[in-house]
């Protein structure tokens, strides 16, 4: 009786399922590539982003500062209620832009306004909490970089809170060849050093 034998042949010419070095490496390196960009994607967009809420805080800051400017008088030498206004006939002349600026501190206690018929004593004006018309902020300059880096302030000179590293500056001026109009320069610098610049006008009325 012969022995029977059933052997199954391996057939050793085929490879063995897998990944191979190579391709491990090739898949890293595109892995890194793609997470790089990623990453510096997502970078911009934080840029981007905070960009954006620096600019919208800027917008805020300036409207905040000229609706205040602008709900003041033209003029020193406006009359309660506008009417008549300066410079009209029988009304009081109109402060000279050479004298634009808060009424401050002349000798001890005591103030003065200026316009085209001379001087005459008045309140002073220490504070924007107490600046009566529009070309009292003619100079004024608050925020970081300012002289003694004043604080930011609103209306009632309490310190604005959100603002940090930002800087406001107000010019007020006559344009040439526009009588009886002042215009108003606001400046916010934003914590980048980006300045944005706000215009308007107002009218003798």
């Amino acid at each position: 009786m012969g022995l029977s034998t059933d052997m199954t042949k391996t057939n050793r010419s085929q490879p063995a399922a897998g990944i191979t070095l190579i391709e491990m490496i090739v898949v890293i390196l595109i892995l890194g590539i793609a997470l790089s960009a990623t990453t510096q994607l997502l970078s911009q967009m934080g840029t981007a982003g905070s960009s954006v809420m620096t600019d919208v805080k800027a917008l805020d800051l300036a409207q905040s500062y000229l609706d205040e400017i602008m709900s003041r008088g033209y003029d020193e030498f406006t009359p309660v209620g506008g009417v008549p206004p300066c410079g009209a006939p029988s009304a009081a002349g109109c402060t000279m832009e050479a004298n634009y600026g808060p009424e401050i501190t002349v000798s001890g206690a005591s103030c003065l306004r200026t316009n085209s018929s001379g001087s005459e004593p008045t309140d002073c004006e220490s504070n924007k909490a107490v600046y009566d018309d529009v070309d009292d902020f003619d100079g004024l300059d608050e925020g970081t970089g300012s002289a003694g880096d004043q604080d930011l302030t609103n209306s009632s000179g309490d310190v604005r809170a959100g603002y940090e590293n930002f800087r406001v500056q107000v010019a007020v001026d006559q344009p040439s060849g526009l009588g009886e109009v002042k215009r108003i320069v606001l400046t916010v610098t934003q914590p980048t050093g980006e300045e944005l610049k706000f215009t308007t006008y107002k009218a003798n009325f």
